[in-house]
């Protein structure tokens, strides 16, 4: 605490960061280790739905917080529901509050596979819990897994690559744990098939397709449906908010020989946020538009890859559509894009306020940078920068 009340006006908060936070930032994936010496290291605010400001720049920004960001920055109408229930009722409670049971509600409708409903705070703790019920109920261990699913169950999964190695578990197998938009729909169909002939759990990591590619998730869109369901992100348009879906035979169970349980499950601002964040999306038809922009993205960057011959590989769906670059070009992608105001990882994570202008800007920055990168004509920099004039193009 000395160092903090001693330097901290003398110090950049970067430096205090590393000393005392492990990666200097609370999520690995925004870490300054992740990125080149020329991004900027805190972000100050979300304007405009869909920039951000770092000290005196502006960015125009793909990250969308991860992912969480599905309407916009500062959404006025989540934000005011938010504030207006934290006004007027509170957040925490000695018992429940009745937007437990209207959110749970609005999921029932939303998501095939939500009989029940069981709210927690991010989504690891839904995959936690997810595994923690199928391995009880089935009384098995071996869970398989395809995809990212949080830090809490590393140790408690077996990766597999081909769906012939369910069968080589068969019943021996507790769950099978995948994000279902890691496979096509026949594939799922099998997967759920085997799952069913071996008595296995089937949970669909929906953390990041639910809200976004459809509102209830892969399910919804290819009609597979889970046993269980994870879902966060999206869903509250970045307030913490996650929730544990499933059939009613399994989530029962929670109620008996299964302790899933927090303090902060029934937090009613992430309640409210989720709330007001289902009403808008359904009444703008927010999904719709992701599609829509998100395919005019993926038309167009196709030929500016095929113009360049630059090795970006594409895939995933239009609202969040992935790519890869090789490891050595990565930093230098990272660098010039960033350079001209655009802040970018690997994904598009696209939300309600990107329109096809800011859609173009993006394809103007990569039209102009790829040759830049693909033939060596940059090299690594240091010291953060921006484009302060971006945004006042958009006021």
């Amino acid at each position: 605490m000395r160092l903090v009340e001693k330097d901290c006006g003398m110090k950049d908060h970067f430096e205090i960061a590393k000393e005392l936070i492990p990666w200097a930032s609370q999520t690995r994936s925004k870490s300054y280790r992740r990125f080149p010496d020329n991004y900027p290291r805190f972000v100050d605010y979300g304007i405009g739905g869909c920039f951000v400001r770092c000290r005196d720049a502006y960015y125009l920004d793909f990250i969308s917080a991860l992912g969480p960001i599905i309407l916009g920055y500062r959404d006025c109408d989540v934000d005011s529901q938010v504030m207006e229930q934290i006004r007027d009722s509170g957040n925490v409670f000695s018992l429940p509050h009745k937007l437990e049971i209207e959110v749970a509600e609005m999921l029932n409708r939303i998501i095939p596979c939500a009989e029940m409903v069981c709210f927690l705070k991010n989504g690891g703790d839904t995959t936690m819990a997810a595994v923690r019920l199928a391995k009880i109920v089935t009384g098995r261990k071996i869970v398989l897994n395809r995809g990212y699913h949080g830090w809490a169950v590393f140790d408690q999964l077996t990766p597999f690559t081909s769906i012939s190695e369910l069968e080589e578990w068969g019943t021996g197998l507790a769950a099978v744990l995948i994000e279902p938009e890691l496979f096509a729909q026949f594939e799922l169909i099998e997967i759920k098939a085997l799952c069913r002939d071996y008595g296995a759990v089937l949970i669909f990591d929906e953390v990041i397709s639910g809200f976004r590619i459809r509102m209830g998730g892969i399910q919804e869109l290819y009609g597979v449906i889970p046993d269980l369901a994870c879902f966060s992100k999206a869903m509250a348009n970045g307030y913490p908010i996650s929730a544990l879906v499933g059939k009613k035979e399994l989530m029962k169970r929670l109620e008996e020989d299964i302790f899933v349980s927090t303090t902060f499950g029934g937090d009613t601002i992430g309640l409210a946020a989720a709330k007001a964040t289902v009403q808008k999306m359904e009444k703008v038809n927010c999904i719709d538009h992701l599609w829509k922009v998100g395919s005019y993205l993926k038309v167009n960057l196709g030929e500016l890859i095929k113009k360049h011959d630059f090795p970006m590989q594409l895939y995933g769906f239009p609202p969040m559509i992935h790519f890869k670059i090789p490891q050595d070009l990565h930093p230098l992608f990272l660098q010039e894009t960033i350079k001209r105001g655009v802040m970018i990882y690997n994904s598009h994570n696209l939300n309600y306020c990107h329109k096809e202008r800011e859609i173009d800007v993006l394809l103007e920055v990569y039209d102009e940078i790829f040759p830049l990168v693909k033939e060596g004509k940059v090299g690594l920099e240091g010291n953060p920068v921006g484009n302060v004039q971006l945004l006042r193009q958009w006021r």
